[in-house]
């Protein structure tokens, strides 16, 4: 059984990762995720260690003021997929300028693979 770890930090990137998501569930059934997840993955029956809206701080003096919360989870984080010994660890990158797409990060063992996504792209 593979075993993904999906990790979002903020509302984009979880909606994003739920497409991805449900297009891989549509080819494989046997996939075991674990994530930090909002409300999107959550409604696919992901298992979130917590609410990706517990590490999504907009403003600078918001970071600062959150700094050892952000730290304990990303301990946190780091800890939980130590324990969970992924196959692959789903990220995303959303770019902010409309000319760009969204980039998903997808670490696989000791290897980097980036890709792109796009509208309706055919996910294998």
């Amino acid at each position: 059984m593979k075993k993904i770890f999906v990790l979002t930090g903020e509302p984009s990137g979880d909606k994003l990762a739920s497409n991805v998501i449900k297009s891989l569930n549509e080819k494989k059934k046997d996939i075991e995720y674990l994530g930090v997840c909002g409300n999107n993955l959550k409604s696919l029956g992901i298992k979130s260690i917590y609410h990706q809206k517990d590490i999504t701080y907009m403003a600078f003096t918001d970071v600062i003021f959150n700094f050892l919360k952000i730290n304990k989870k990303i301990d946190l984080t780091v800890n939980e997929v130590i324990k969970f010994n992924p196959s692959i660890l789903l990220t995303s990158k959303t770019n902010q300028s409309k000319n760009q797409n969204n980039t998903f990060y997808c670490t696989k063992g000791m290897g980097m693979a980036r890709g792109k996504s796009k509208k309706n792209e055919k996910i294998s």
